[in-house]
């Protein structure tokens, strides 16, 4: 009697580690099917969402959501004859920022700032930018569509951007202390509140790295691979 009960006891604890590892491997399905989305999905993410956080990862920044799950990953191809910003999701490219010069790094050095050419993940040619204040963002046929003013300074350095529609004047988005961005709800079109998460993202690059030299550049990029 002992001996079948031992069996039995065997028998059912079997059962119980197969229905635990049973649920691990869904839950571990689970998991991977929520933390490994695709571009598509991030961008129809994007077309809803009202709060992003900008963080730094090593010499990258990272767009986040508002619990930090990571969207977007963005860094910077420079050297000393072009330089491009590149915003991608997930290891596909989203946006492609320029320099329309062939200056690349060097041209920071100048008293104006370079019309920067914005191109999607086709290549297409998607905007424009204007660097400065106010920063603006053109369309493919270079009309401004919206531009974004320095709202708020502290100690010399400007804390809050603002993005405003061209023609209304309405609030599209804000970039506090370059790591919080505040989308205002239905104030427009999903073009338009891309190109304002990539502008912030040109605006915070600038700020983290416009002390970078031409030979930082150069070790920046050996560092990277």
């Amino acid at each position: 009697m002992r001996k079948y009960l031992k069996q039995f006891k065997i028998v059912f604890l079997l059962k119980i580690v197969d229905s635990i590892l049973k649920e691990l491997a869904a839950i571990r399905h689970k998991y991977e099917y929520y933390f490994m989305p695709n571009k598509s999905q991030v961008l129809f993410y994007l077309s809803d969402a009202s709060l992003l956080r900008i963080q730094r990862a090593g010499s990258e920044l990272q767009i986040t959501d508002s619990i930090d799950f990571p969207l977007f990953d963005i860094w910077e191809d420079v050297n000393c004859e072009k330089s491009t910003l590149i915003l991608e999701s997930y290891g596909r490219t989203v946006l492609l920022i320029s320099n329309n010069s062939s200056t690349g790094c060097l041209s920071r050095n100048k008293s104006e700032p370079p019309l920067l050419v914005v191109n999607d993940w086709n290549g297409d040619l998607y905007a424009y930018f204007v660097p400065g204040d106010p920063f603006l963002i053109e369309d493919s046929e270079k009309q401004t569509m919206a531009r974004i003013l320095a709202a708020e300074t502290a100690y010399g350095r400007v804390t809050v951007w603002v993005c405003v529609l061209e023609e209304s004047g309405q609030e599209v988005a804000r970039m506090k202390e370059y790591s919080t961005i505040h989308f205002t709800k239905n104030v427009g079109n999903f073009q338009l509140k891309l190109l304002a998460l990539a502008a912030f993202a040109h605006l915070t690059v600038s700020e983290f790295f416009k002390n970078k030299s031409c030979c930082g550049c150069f070790f920046s990029m050996l560092f990277r691979y």
